[in-house]
Parts: structure tokens; sequence; C-alpha cells
């Protein structure tokens, strides 16, 4: 298989085109980034990360945390060395949902089916006539999700009920997963969505094979949302040993916020169910398949407590968040050395 190419120049053009655009809203909100921290990013991101034009992201990272850390490593140096270089195809892997099962020795995925190249599969793939195909699917369910291979930001997903489902409507072209609809835990409702509150887990492996997990974070919707999208999400962090949320959290633009804006409920002092227990799931089925350094994990506390894991995702799901509220995370990995490797 041909290895992953690179980003060009027009890459590094639009990711810093974000980061500055993130600056001036971040400056709207009364942060802002001081000359000598400037100074400090301009120098760090050409003699360190071997290049300027990765300083855009670094003033971002300043200007939230109002002092220059140095470790951070910029959205457009992960993507180019990181996510494409370190990772190569088989962090790729992980946006094929029906071989999610296979990979990992778990029954936390809510996967009850797949379509594939023109066919339909149950959960234990084995290949279903399409007659029989609603019957397997809703087999306990009322509700079940279509997700396409190699969806993103929450797009490329569907909602069927039983009675509205269709094999016919599907293509040879639709690749995907079907899971469960679930409902989150009790404890999310304070928040006011009806989409589904997801945990998210960031686990890295070292050089020496050492797993860890580095993020916790909570994503939530807004009032009229139906699921988590990129857009329109709320992400606010949280601490990986007591699982307390942060007091302040971000939106898809970098506007920090206290509280959830539909409702009013602040952050701070929120506690997410069951984080030890996602952390140590995730940490110890990335020991089992440690190809790509580092998985972002999306998770769900059903309602009923238990850990259900949507979907994870081994390639370039961005590290600017997690560097802007809590890094810089990553030191330890020396990713600052692979660019001389080029």
């Amino acid at each position: 298989m041909k290895q992953k190419h690179e980003p060009s120049f027009l890459y590094d053009v639009w990711s810093n085109a974000k980061a500055r655009k993130y600056l001036k809203n971040l400056k709207k909100q009364g942060y802002t980034i001081s000359p000598e921290q400037k100074s400090q990013s301009d120098a760090y991101a050409k003699e360190v990360l071997g290049s300027k034009k990765y300083a855009p992201w670094l003033y971002v990272f300043a200007a939230i945390q109002g002092d220059f850390k140095p470790g951070w490593f910029p959205h457009n140096y992960y993507r180019r060395y990181i996510a494409t270089r370190k990772k190569g195809l088989y962090g790729d892997v992980s946006a094929l949902g029906g071989l999610s099962p296979l990979l990992f020795e778990t029954d936390a995925f809510p996967n009850v089916g797949y379509y594939i190249n023109g066919a339909f599969f149950n959960r234990e793939r084995q290949i279903l006539d399409h007659k029989a195909v609603a019957n397997r699917l809703f087999s306990d369910c009322d509700e079940i999700v279509f997700k396409t291979d190699g969806s993103k930001q929450g797009n490329g997903i569907q909602f069927y009920s039983r009675k509205a489902f269709d094999p016919s409507n599907f293509t040879r072209k639709t690749n995907g997963v079907f899971q469960k609809k679930l409902r989150h835990h009790k404890d999310f409702d304070c928040f006011g969505s009806a989409a589904t509150a997801t945990i998210r887990v960031v686990t890295a492996v070292d050089a020496n094979g050492t797993c860890t997990a580095r993020v916790l974070q909570l994503r939530l919707g807004r009032r009229n949302d139906t699921h988590i999208r990129s857009k329109s999400q709320i992400k606010i962090h949280g601490d990986l040993v007591t699982g307390l949320l942060d007091e302040t959290g971000f939106q898809n633009d970098f506007t920090l916020l206290n509280h959830h804006p539909d409702c009013g409920f602040r952050f701070g002092g929120f506690k997410i169910p069951k984080h030890k227990v996602a952390i140590d799931l995730v940490v110890k089925l990335h020991q089992s398949v440690p190809f790509a350094q580092t998985i972002g994990w999306d998770l769900v506390v059903d309602s009923e407590s238990n850990l259900q894991i949507l979907e994870w995702n081994g390639g370039h799901s961005g590290i600017h968040f997690y560097e802007a509220a809590k890094g810089p995370l990553f030191r330890d990995m020396h990713w600052e050395d692979e660019w001389k490797k080029a």
C-alpha cells in the first residue's frame, strides 16, 4: 500500500489562517499574547520545530494559558510529522468501522451490524439476507444509528427507526456500521441537550511501549442537536485523576465559556461518571494495538451505567484544543525531533 502524502504548503496556510482567526476571537474575550510571548513562540517554532510556520498555533496556546510553555505541538506540525509520518496508514484503520471488533477484544462497541461493499452483515460478520436485515438490526433496540466509514465531525450519521428502515436505500458506495442509539446516563441530563454526551479520552504510547491517558474531555451538544457535531459542540476538559470538569469549556471557534449556553449549568465541579473505568479500558485496548502512537476514543456512559465505545480515531484527530487547555501534554514523546528526519 502507498504511504500517506505529507500535507502541502497550502495546508499550513489553511491551518495558520484558522489559528489567526481564533487568536482574534480570543483577543475579543481578553486573552492576548505579549510581545515577549510572541518572540518566544517565534524562536521556539524556528529553532526547535524547524520553521516559523508553526508559530501561529503557539500564539493561541500562549494567549489562553497566559504564558509560553516549551513542549507544545502545533496543529500543522502534528498533522505533518505525527499523524502522517509516525502513524502512516495504521492510524487510518480506525476509519473502517467493521474492523474494530476484530482488532479489540471487548464487547464495549454497540455495533449491531454492518453494510460493506453491497452486503449486510450481522454483529458476527455473517452475511444477512435482505429480508432478515431489519429483524436482526432491531432485535434488541428500537432505534439504530448508521455511521459511514471515515465520517468526521458529526457528518455521515443517519438515524433509523424500525418503521423507517429500508435496506433498498443503501448503495454499494455507502460502507459503514450500525450501532444502537444510546441514551446517556441521567447525570448528564443537567446539560439540557438531546445529543448523547460523549467522553473523549486520548491515549498515547511512548517509545518504551508504555500507554497512558493524556486527555479527559466531555463533549456536549446544543439544545437542538440530534448528536454531537463539530461545529456546535462544547468541549470541557476534565482532571484525569478526579474526573472533575474544568471551570471553563470551549466552543469550536475558541469561544470560552463557564456554563452551558442553553441551560446555564456551570461546568466546574461536575464529575464525569465512570471516568476511571473508561480510562483503564481504553489504555488496555490501545496497548493491544499500539501501532498508532495516539488514539482518541469517544465513549458513552449509557442510561444503564454501561460504558460504550462509539468510535476510535487513530488518524489526525487534532490536538490543538488539548494543548491549549492542558498542554504541553506530549513533551515526553520527543516529537520535536521528527522534522530533522525529513
